[in-house]
Parts: C-alpha cells; sequence; structure tokens
C-alpha cells in the first residue's frame, strides 16, 4: 500500500468519524437542482423494492417515510475504513454507488426480507474477476461493509464468519467514495437492532452480529 497511514490521510482529507462506521468527509453537495419535499414512494409506489423490511422499515401499515423534505438532487464523500472496521447494518432510501479507490478490498453484505443475502467484494485489483471497482445499493435495502481480508464467510453448513489476524490499521485499510442521488442527510440512515434482526433470522446470527452489535 501507500506509505501515507491512516492516520495521516484523516489529518490530510480532514476527515470525520461517521456515524454508521469509519470516516468521511462530503465533497460534493449538488445544489443545482432542488428536489422540492422528495417524494419517497410508499412499499406498494415502488415493485422494483419488494425485498425490503414492511414492519421494521415502515412500521404496521406500510405509511411511507416521513422526511418528504426539500434537498438537493445528489451528495459524494469520500471515505476511509480502516482494517478491522465494520459498518453498522443499515439502509438509506435512495440508491449509493460505491466507487473503491486503493487498499484493503471490502465485502457488501445486503440482507433482504426473505432471509437470503448478497455478498458483493469491491476492490481495486482488475485482475481478480470479484473485485468490482464501483457498485451500487439500491434504496430500501439493509447493507454493511466489511474488510474481505479480515473477514470471511463459510456457508457450507451451518453458517459461520471467521475472522483472520488482527492487522495493523494504520497500514491497511481502504479507501472509497460514495455517490447519493437523491442527496444523502444523516438523518436518513435506520440502523438496525441486533434482537429485533436476530430474531427474524436466527440462522444468519453470526453475520447479523458482525455489524450489529449485541448491545445496538
Amino acid at each position: 500500500m501507500g506509505s501515507a497511514t491512516c492516520s495521516q490521510i484523516i489529518s490530510r482529507l480532514n476527515l470525520e468519524g461517521h456515524p454508521e462506521g469509519g470516516y468521511y468527509v462530503q465533497t460534493l453537495r449538488d445544489d443545482s437542482i432542488v428536489l422540492s419535499k422528495c417524494p419517497w414512494p410508499s412499499r406498494e409506489e415502488r415493485p422494483n423494492y419488494q425485498h425490503c423490511f414492511p414492519t421494521i422499515l415502515f412500521g404496521v401499515g406500510g405509511e411511507g417515510l416521513s422526511n418528504k423534505v426539500g434537498r438537493p438532487v445528489s451528495t459524494s464523500v469520500y471515505s476511509l475504513l480502516p482494517s478491522g472496521s465494520v459498518t453498522r447494518l443499515h439502509w438509506l432510501p435512495c440508491a449509493e454507488t460505491l466507487h473503491f479507490y486503493l487498499g484493503e478490498p471490502l465485502t457488501v453484505f445486503e440482507l433482504y426480507e426473505d432471509g437470503n443475502f448478497k455478498l458483493t467484494c469491491v476492490g481495486s485489483d482488475l485482475l481478480r474477476e470479484e473485485h468490482q471497482p464501483q457498485y451500487t445499493i439500491p434504496p430500501y435495502v439493509w447493507f454493511s461493509l466489511f474488510p474481505t481480508n479480515v473477514y470471511t464467510i463459510s456457508t457450507d453448513g451451518a453458517l459461520k464468519v471467521n475472522k483472520a489476524e488482527p492487522r495493523d490499521a494504520e497500514k491497511h485499510y481502504s479507501r472509497l467514495g460514495a455517490t447519493c442521488a437523491p442527496a444523502f442527510r444523516i438523518e436518513d440512515a435506520e440502523v438496525a437492532k441486533w434482537a429485533e434482526f436476530v430474531s427474524r433470522f436466527p440462522k444468519l446470527e453470526p453475520l447479523i452480529s458482525l455489524p450489529c452489535p449485541t448491545n445496538g
């Protein structure tokens, strides 16, 4: 990896801690177009997103989101995830496109209403077929990011999360960007609660516990 340490990058780019994990700085908030009271669709109005969690996400009755506020058309951030760090399991009501720049590859964990999940590797080694330099997470999907070289998931038999020996987070990290459209607000993110998700998906407890602390 490059000679810059994690602390040096944080200082150089004025990154701050992100509520869902890692560090970030917003680099663009596109006010060229402002969406007036952005109309997040109800569950019935969005046939392409039937994999969301109706009772956890919208509450009984599926009234829809209440954050219909004016917002810019898009936002971009620069992010840093030190080795060993895992982002919280959360969802956003907008699409988020990850742009991988440099460093350790990351695994994107997406969880669906029927208990199925998807693991996608984002990384910069284009000679490896599994590395995706760019990946879009659809709206209303619960997801998390974790270092591919630290955590591996075994699905042969009972689900198991294997953790490698700790690595020096000052020298091992992932640098990436993220673009959201419509614009992202910190208030938009909904963080999963461990008890609710383990109760619903007991067989996935090892995987859910990785991005969803038991005391969360």
